[in-house]
């Protein structure tokens, strides 16, 4: 739908969209001077700081492997952009944010920055992480940059399986590290009869409230 196209998202009130622009132009300023001063400790300060305020809201996207992140990704932006395959992908940490121009920036170690030029993306930040079971063992990537620094945590777990037990040791940290906000979404519901959506959509509020959040939704 070509009307779908030309929505805007409207996740901030004209006066915060006023003072997030303001804070975007002030760090961009206190950049450029830092850069003239080759300071470069505050470069590479700045140049975080200002990633981080690419957008309003930061989502992280986790859950186990082969749940079907990268799917719920691909649909919330609109197009195929985190491959949805049987392995896992080769760049385990993909940061989605806005950009006028197609380009991908290397981060680190299997970590990228992606610059799509989708409208949802000019108020979302969107990050695709690698599977719980990574992320509880090796990937202090995710702990120490993104899930501190999240406005949301979207936990994606099997319609069909949603027992997995690194999903829920990985939100049990969550909610004791750094208390995130966070929704749950049962994917590849078509998988699961009627029965076993409703029973395992019981269990997800269960396992959640069990780790502290009182209201799953």
């Amino acid at each position: 739908d070509p009307r779908l196209q030309t929505m805007q998202p409207d996740i901030l009130s004209p006066e915060l969209k006023t003072q997030f622009e303001a804070l975007r132009i002030l760090l961009q300023r206190a950049l450029w001077l830092v850069e003239k001063c080759a300071d470069v400790e505050g470069t590479q300060i700045l140049r975080a700081r200002l990633a981080n305020v690419q957008s309003a809201a930061l989502l992280v996207i986790v859950g186990e492997v082969k749940a079907g992140k990268s799917s719920f990704l691909n649909a919330l932006v609109g197009e195929e952009v985190c491959r949805a395959a049987p392995e896992p992908c080769t760049v385990q940490i993909q940061e989605l944010v806005y950009g006028p121009e197609r380009s991908v920036v290397a981060l680190g170690n299997q970590w990228e920055r992606r610059y799509l030029p989708k409208e949802v993306l000019r108020e979302l930040s969107l990050v695709d992480t690698p599977g719980t079971n990574s992320i509880l063992h090796d990937h202090q990537t995710i702990t120490e940059n993104y899930i501190p620094q999240s406005d949301l945590v979207v936990f994606v777990v099997s319609a069909t399986n949603p027992h997995t037990a690194t999903a829920w040791e990985l939100l049990t940290l969550i909610r004791k590290e750094w208390h995130r906000k966070m929704v749950f979404v049962l994917q590849q519901a078509d998988r699961a009869s009627a029965r076993e959506l409703t029973t395992n959509r019981a269990h997800v509020e269960q396992y959640a409230r069990e780790r502290g959040v009182k209201n799953p939704t």
